[in-house]
């Protein structure tokens, strides 16, 4: 019970931060969102970011500084069963994307450029695979991607079996492995089959996607799945001597990946009657 107060104190102050950079907090059918309305007038996507098992976005507040800086609209979705809450509800996926189909409606916008890291790639796979309409020729940043090959042993033996040996493992076991409603949620509720992505997904999708991974990743089996994503011509880079969810104490592999987000924006559109004819 300590632990978890520590945890809500750390968030409530990290939150704190978010405000004062101009995020409100949107509700949509008990799904919580962090929102900062771009101030001016733009033709600028979105970004919606999907973090991975922390303490929430908050974690990720210098990448999140990084994004504000952008100029444009950007939504922090809370994922709490990934944020070590005191929290007994588990979300649907459904739920939640219905809770982003609402928003962006709300917003009055079509597409979202889409960002996640780890356990948020489960998320924005099903976004991909079930809203592709909302990302369709749009930049899909995937860093540290739990949902390709999912089945593939390594990740449920890495994350939830394994006995630490290192630092980062103990961390890892300690911080997210033990919390009891993320191993609830992963051992009682993840479905792997509709939240895995095939790169078939992809292609039918037409995103303009962009994988990142850490090279001495403690979950993901890289070479692995690198190399599958590798033979469909799918763009990756791997962090060199990185581990899992590394780059967020790295600001120059942050700007690189903005940098990849601004490369994926330049390149050219699909043609009109093309697009019209696969969202309609």
């Amino acid at each position: 019970m300590l632990k978890y107060l520590l945890y809500a104190f750390v968030r409530s102050s990290t939150t704190s931060i978010l405000k004062s950079m101009g995020y409100e907090c949107q509700i949509i059918d008990h799904v919580v969102f962090y929102v900062r309305k771009c101030p001016k007038q733009t033709s600028l996507r979105p970004i919606l970011f999907l973090h991975g098992v922390s303490l929430g976005a908050n974690t990720y507040i210098s990448f999140i500084r990084r994004l504000t800086s952008l100029d444009r609209t950007i939504i922090l979705l809370n994922i709490p069963h990934a944020s070590m809450h005191l929290y007994t509800e588990d979300f649907s996926m459904s739920t939640i994307l219905s809770s982003i189909e609402q928003l962006l409606i709300s917003l009055n916008e079509q597409y979202i450029i889409s960002i996640s890291h780890s356990y948020g790639t489960l998320i924005q796979s099903c976004i991909v695979k079930q809203m592709p309409h909302r990302v369709y020729d749009q930049p899909v940043i995937f860093i540290d991607p739990v949902c390709f090959l999912i089945f593939d042993s390594h990740y449920i033996n890495n994350f939830v079996h394994r006995q630490p040996h290192t630092p980062n493992q103990l961390l890892l076991h300690t911080a997210c492995t033990e919390d009891l409603y993320l191993s609830y949620t992963i051992e009682r509720h993840l479905c792997w089959y509709e939240c895995n992505l095939w790169v078939e997904d992809i292609k039918q999708s037409q995103i303009r996607i962009h994988v990142f991974f850490s090279e001495n990743d403690d979950i993901i089996p890289v070479s692995f799945v690198e190399e599958y994503l590798r033979k469909s011509n799918i763009n990756t880079t791997i962090f060199s001597q990185f581990k899992h969810g590394q780059f967020l104490i790295s600001p120059k592999v942050q700007d690189d990946i903005l940098e990849t987000l601004h490369k994926l924006e330049a390149k050219p559109m699909i043609d009109d009657d093309e697009d019209e004819s696969v969202y309609f």
